[in-house]
């Protein structure tokens, strides 16, 4: 079943609330690091979350993001979705399109990228 990033949000939300163990924790991090995501990249695209209402991303559950960002970044660049798509499933799930179109764009040009 697909859903959308707002619901992969708050599924990472209620993991934090109930203590996302630290093996889970580290599997995050291990997925990062395979696919060359550094913190300093996690810290930019938190801030970038929060600037355009995609958060609060935090401390506790930045890697999670990332962590489905990637997956969105990997979606589109597999042909699975198009940037277009990325921003209507966001506007449905709530983001104001101009929040959706400069989150997405800051994925497709800056996140994405960097995402191996």
């Amino acid at each position: 079943m697909k859903h959308s990033r707002f619901v992969s949000f708050l599924i990472c939300t209620i993991l934090v609330i109930f203590n996302i163990s630290n093996a889970e924790a580290d599997e995050f991090q291990d997925w990062l690091k395979a696919h060359k995501v550094n913190e300093k990249i996690v810290n930019d695209l938190a801030k970038a979350g929060n600037a355009y209402g995609y958060g609060p991303v935090n401390d506790g559950i930045k890697n999670s993001f990332a962590v489905i960002m990637a997956g969105t970044c990997l979606d589109v660049r597999s042909g699975k979705k198009t940037w277009k798509q990325s921003i209507s499933e966001d506007i449905k799930s709530g983001a104001p399109q101009t929040s959706a179109r400069k989150f997405n764009d800051y994925l497709k040009n800056r996140y994405c990228p960097k995402v191996r």
